[in-house]
């Protein structure tokens, strides 16, 4: 990374040798300590998922064009964004990566879980479902955003996060975090849906309409 920011968090760029319509991956790096920087290839969701193989393929491509060596790949993630089973109903705990507390459009879901403690366990000790009715509803609105970014293209993806970027940083806040609200979460959409290009403003509309469940899968 370079510039004003320490992190890297989107680049979006293509690795060298990759078509511009193939899936879409992105890099990462973090500085982990120093002279010490977490390099990561990313596939932010997909149905199916691009292979972890061909993320460490892109990973080297982009090292070996910089001149960087690479050695043994130190982490491999996968994990799933969305999981089948009960999401409602009185005994339904909701935390962790079976509930709300999973981030559908990011994967996040541990800070998330910590929060809900808590008020998680004042809720249960109440007789009364951990989590609240907002916060489910503000879930399933998030998994709403996460089938719009696999309705779309690579070229289309990467306007969507242009877009997105380029909001005010209390809708980025909003949506990125798992403990919004419904009004806020609802608000950063809509405002990433005007600042969407005409042709992306398609496959954001049509993520609206039900469709049959699949399970969907993040890897990096």
């Amino acid at each position: 990374p370079r510039g004003a920011h320490p992190e890297l968090w989107m680049d979006w760029r293509t690795a060298p040798g990759i078509a511009a319509t193939d899936p879409p991956s992105f890099l990462y790096a973090v500085p982990v300590g120093e002279h010490r920087l977490l390099l990561e290839e990313t596939c932010l969701a997909g149905a199916p998922p691009i292979a972890t193989d061909e993320l460490e393929r892109r990973l080297r491509l982009r090292l070996a064009t910089r001149d960087v060596p690479a050695g043994a790949i130190a982490e491999y993630v996968d994990f799933a964004l969305t999981t089948p089973g009960r999401r409602g109903g009185r005994r339904w705990a909701g935390a962790g990566l079976r509930g709300t507390t999973l981030h559908a459009a990011t994967g996040y879901s541990l800070a998330g879980s910590l929060a809900l403690a808590d008020d998680g366990v004042a809720r249960l000790i109440a007789g009364r479902s951990p989590m609240r009715a907002d916060a489910v509803a503000a879930h399933r609105l998030r998994r709403v955003a996460l089938s719009a970014l696999l309705a779309m293209g690579a070229e289309q993806q990467r306007d969507f996060f242009e877009a997105f970027f380029s909001l005010p940083d209390r809708h980025i806040a909003a949506f990125l975090s798992v403990r919004s609200s419904l009004g806020a979460t609802a608000a950063a959409m809509a405002a990433t849906f005007g600042a969407a290009p005409t042709a992306t403003r398609p496959a954001l509309a049509r993520a609206i309409v039900p469709r049959r469940p699949r399970n969907w899968t993040a890897v990096h």
